[in-house]
């Protein structure tokens, strides 16, 4: 389980009215304490996604390896928008998210991991740049094999792949409205895997 404490949400760029609501869930900081550990898990409960997701670079712990696993995850979820019209490259970006799990686990050394990213983006970058809802496919597969913390960005990365992918698909047959409806419905959607992924990571499960 990971943790932080109420001092480290004060002190770090957090939302002061996430803050407050994350003392007044645990009893104030008075009767709870600042120093005392907070799971991030009653933080998700608490706050949600996001700021879990922003608080997983600040643990007491050590968060890089779930933070990766988290990330490589995602990534790879997001791949099934463009496996249909980018098979190739999306088999590309798999390779570099398996090698990002394997780093993550301890699997595979740091250098024998650096040896697949370029070749991954060699075979990955047209001579022409990709289609843009492509390169956020691509830069969060690369974002998730690089330093940690990555995980909220990927996360994010993973909504706005979703926006390029309902308008690619429904620009010419669908209204304005369809789009928006389903818009929200994907987003929402991913959203709650997201979480739910999160909370497996937090309570142990991989």
């Amino acid at each position: 389980m990971l943790h932080i404490t109420l001092e480290i949400a004060r002190g770090v760029e957090t939302c002061q009215a996430c803050y407050r609501k994350l003392a007044r869930h645990l009893g104030g900081v008075r009767k709870y304490g600042r120093d005392k550990p907070v799971p991030l898990t009653v933080v998700l409960d608490i706050l949600g996604l996001n700021v879990a997701l922003w608080c997983l670079g600040h643990t007491l712990e050590d968060s890089a390896r779930l933070d990766r696993l988290f990330a490589a995850d995602c990534a790879e979820h997001m791949l099934k928008h463009f496996e249909a019209t980018y098979p190739k490259t999306v088999g590309h970006l798999r390779e570099l998210i398996v090698g990002a799990r394997r780093f993550a686990k301890g699997e595979i050394s740091e250098t024998e991991f650096e040896a697949i990213r370029p070749g991954v983006h060699e075979r990955v970058t047209g001579p022409r740049g990709n289609p843009e809802g492509l390169e956020v496919a691509i830069d969060s597969s690369m974002c998730c094999a690089g330093a940690a913390p990555c995980a909220p960005w990927v996360a994010g990365q993973a909504l706005l792949a979703i926006d390029f992918k309902i308008d690619q698909d429904g620009w010419s047959r669908k209204s304005y409205e369809e789009r928006r409806d389903d818009r929200t419905a994907m987003r929402k959607a991913e959203e709650r895997w997201q979480e739910a992924r999160l909370r497996e990571y937090l309570e142990g499960g991989e």
